[in-house]
């Protein structure tokens, strides 16, 4: 409700740049409910989850701007950069199935480092440390690109959906078979294997 309410502040410098704070701040409260469902749900160490929201963000970079003969827009963009991360999952996930405790946490800051390394290094793919640049805004029904650059509110709202929903799928997932069995991974691996 607060977070709600913060959209309707009257625009202005402060305003759109304590709204675009916002707007980050709720982009790391999703990247954050992920984390939670791995370190917090199942008890894993894993310290690379921010290679795969790099991915992501790089996927969408590499599908929107104009460099790149793309240019799939933001939505597309998005359902490619989650189906990216969740490949790099699969990938990550297959050989380290059987380790647990400090080598899974070794192995995905590993993962973590080769990735952060591999995205600045890559320079005709990610244009290395000067980034991708400009990423065009989403599209939104009835608002124009011209509105979003000068008011935050729009992105805000978008975000605070996604957020929203991410919440709403997590906690339906935590009271469903699939989370009681992560919780019970958290606390008696064994034991969870053989029920």
């Amino acid at each position: 409700l607060i977070l709600g309410c913060l959209a309707l502040f009257p625009l202005g410098a402060y305003a759109n740049q304590f709204g675009s704070s916002m707007t980050n701040l709720l982009i790391f409260a999703i990247l954050a409910l992920g984390l939670n469902v791995v370190v917090g749900n199942t008890g894993l160490l894993h310290l690379g989850i921010a290679a795969f929201f790099g991915l992501g963000a790089y996927t969408t970079g590499i599908l929107t701007i104009g460099a790149y003969p793309f240019q799939t827009g933001f939505y597309v963009a998005a359902t490619f950069s989650m189906l990216m991360a969740a490949l790099a999952g699969l990938l990550l996930g297959a050989p380290t199935l059987r380790l647990r405790g400090d080598y899974l946490a070794l192995v995905t800051l590993g993962f973590g480092e080769v990735t952060r390394f591999s995205l600045r290094n890559l320079e005709e793919i990610t244009a290395g440390t000067r980034g991708l640049n400009p990423i065009p805004l989403p599209w939104m029904p009835g608002i124009s690109t011209e509105t979003m650059v000068v008011d935050y509110r729009p992105f805000f709202y978008l975000t605070l959906a996604i957020l929203t929903a991410v919440v709403f799928v997590l906690r339906n997932l935590e009271y469903s078979r699939t989370g009681r069995a992560w919780v019970a991974i958290r606390e008696d691996e064994l034991a969870a294997s053989c029920m």
